[in-house]
């Protein structure tokens, strides 16, 4: 049966109109089974999907039509339409069950495509959120490059490339910077002559914009914002935060009491938000995103103000023209290796960052292993951290600590045990891992370090918020020697604990140093003793002595 001209419309009229119940009823009971195209179960599909997102019975019913779909016509232009959408279904469906067989059939489905199809953008994109979900970042990068060697590529799609490198070990700081400067190439300057000119404030007080797309909720952006928000001299300078978020949370109303203006440019086009920001005369930009989050990249490039300085949210170079400063200290950066950062790099005189602490009380460390009679290790960081040599390297450390074990908690709730498990099975220390599920609230998070004696760092890419948690917790991180900024932050953080023995030189020695801290318990009772008893007074926590390096930092390069 060839569908008439007028029912096709009015479907297509339906759907436009969000009727949803209707549009199913048509497809239904006018349209018998064999005669329903890819294109028309791709409508059936989505009009089940839209009438509830959320809903798993209707999810489930849509991803079969996309499958129908997708099925009937594998080499039509519908047909793959219909596996893009039961791919983004699947994804969905999965983040609420967790089924491991729904991802099976995307990738069989995946697979089937490809021999045909070669390289479709969307369906890349589509197979990427999968591949978050099970943290495999070498996959991530692979679909990104083919995305980018084709030159099908966005700004956007760029700096999630950039960012997921930063997990690999392959790129050296020198490749992060040509493809910095890559990224400065593709920002086009459209509709600058339209806006208004940058200028100073001009006024008594110097004024400090603050940009980011994570001032909200439990977000570890806050805990080390917050207290420069209160230490400020308010006579010298104003602060506005500018935000990015889609939703404006109890976190960031109480961050903006703490400023003077507050502002949310997340609707805006470029040129809008550049329209209004310019307009507020901010003296210095200070980015909190880089790469990551809802970046903001275009905006900076064209440029918000005088002087544009990156810190905190990325800890690498950006590469483009019109970020002037990046913010470091000298653990992070050797003065060698300014010349492999776009920015030029403005030293802290200790840390380049102090966490404003925590709510949960601190006690000293009773350890888990005089209750156990075994060592627990523990790495609460984000999976895609953990690669294969992380996974490698710590498994060594488990078979030298007899009856030892690692327990593992990714920071997010989208991802999957899964690729870690298999890995760790192939070293064969997986009866040895415990994995737990993520916390609904921050203090159950918290409770966990209590069951650690020692805290395994993730390596090229270091945790931050993760090590600052475990050492108000009393907990040591082990952590290796880095190559750049995002390399050393474990580096940074003991070197600020005068916990030197704690910074491991290579694979080999980390191995060593874990086993040997294992072993030890002597030895440590007494590095977490120190912990507990100065890590308060350390430049982690110190946030009013940070404050005041941090403003008078802004004050020199305002001036």
């Amino acid at each position: 049966m060839v569908l008439s001209q007028d029912l096709k419309l009015k479907l297509k009229k339906l759907f436009e109109e969000k009727k949803f119940d209707e549009v199913e009823f048509l497809i239904e009971n006018q349209i018998k089974d064999e005669d329903k195209s890819a294109g028309i179960l791709n409508l059936l599909g989505a009009s089940k999907i839209n009438k509830n997102k959320s809903d798993k019975i209707n999810l489930i019913s849509g991803l079969s039509d996309f499958e129908r779909g997708f099925l009937k016509e594998k080499e039509t232009k519908n047909g793959l339409i219909c596996l893009q959408n039961f791919i983004k279904t699947a994804v969905d469906l999965y983040d609420i069950d967790k089924s491991d067989l729904i991802l099976n059939k995307v990738f069989e489905h995946f697979n089937k495509a490809k021999i045909f199809w070669k390289y479709d953008k969307r369906l890349f994109i589509e197979m990427i959120r999968v591949f978050r979900r099970l943290n495999s970042v070498d996959q991530i990068v692979l679909l990104y490059e083919d995305i980018i060697r084709n030159k099908d590529f966005s700004i956007g799609n760029l700096c999630s490339y950039i960012y997921f490198k930063n997990f690999q070990k392959d790129w050296s700081q020198e490749k992060f910077l040509e493809y910095g400067r890559f990224l400065n190439t593709q920002i086009r300057n459209v509709g600058v002559d339209l806006l208004p000119k940058i200028r100073k404030s001009n006024g008594e007080k110097i004024k400090i914009g603050f940009l980011s797309a994570d001032l909200r909720g439990e977000h570890s952006i806050t805990y080390f914002l917050k207290d420069i928000l209160v230490n400020y001299d308010k006579e010298i300078f104003s602060v506005v935060l500018i935000s990015n978020q889609e939703i404006d949370d109890d976190t960031f109303a109480k961050l903006s009491e703490k400023v003077d203006e507050n502002i949310n440019i997340s609707s805006l086009s470029d040129i809008e938000a550049l329209k209004l920001l310019r307009n507020l005369k901010i003296d210095i930009l200070i980015d909190l995103m880089g790469v990551t989050s809802e970046q903001r990249i275009e905006l900076l490039n064209l440029r918000i103000a005088p002087v544009q300085i990156l810190w905190l949210g990325y800890c690498n170079t950006l590469g483009i023209k019109n970020m002037d400063y990046i913010i470091a200290d000298k653990n992070l950066i050797y003065e060698n290796e300014k010349k492999h950062y776009s920015e030029k790099v403005l030293f802290l005189p200790e840390i380049w960052n102090a966490h404003s602490g925590l709510t949960i009380k601190r006690k000293e460390k009773i350890f888990p292993h005089t209750k156990n009679g075994f060592i627990t290790f523990g790495s609460f960081n984000n999976f895609n951290k953990i690669n294969e040599t992380v996974v490698k390297t710590w498994s060594n450390v488990i078979k030298k600590i007899h009856n030892s074990k690692l327990v593992l908690k990714t920071s997010t709730r989208i991802q999957t045990k899964k690729r870690l498990y298999e890995l760790f099975k192939k070293y064969g220390v997986d009866k040895s891992i415990i994995f737990l599920d993520h916390k609904d609230t921050y203090k159950d998070h918290l409770e966990l370090y209590n069951n650690i004696d020692i805290a395994l760092d993730t390596f090229p890419y270091n945790g931050v918020t993760t090590s600052f948690e475990a050492i108000w917790m009393s907990v040591p991180v082990l952590t290796m020697r880095g190559f750049n900024f995002k390399s050393r932050c474990g580096e940074s953080i003991n070197k600020n604990l005068n916990l030197d023995e704690l910074i491991a030189e290579n694979e080999n020695d980390y191995i060593l140093k874990a086993s040997n801290l294992a072993k030890d318990k002597i030895l440590l009772s007494k590095i977490s003793n120190k912990i507990y008893s100065s890590c308060l007074s350390s430049p982690l926590f110190d946030t009013k002595k940070f404050s005041k390096n941090f403003f008078k930092l802004l004050k020199e390069v305002y001036n």
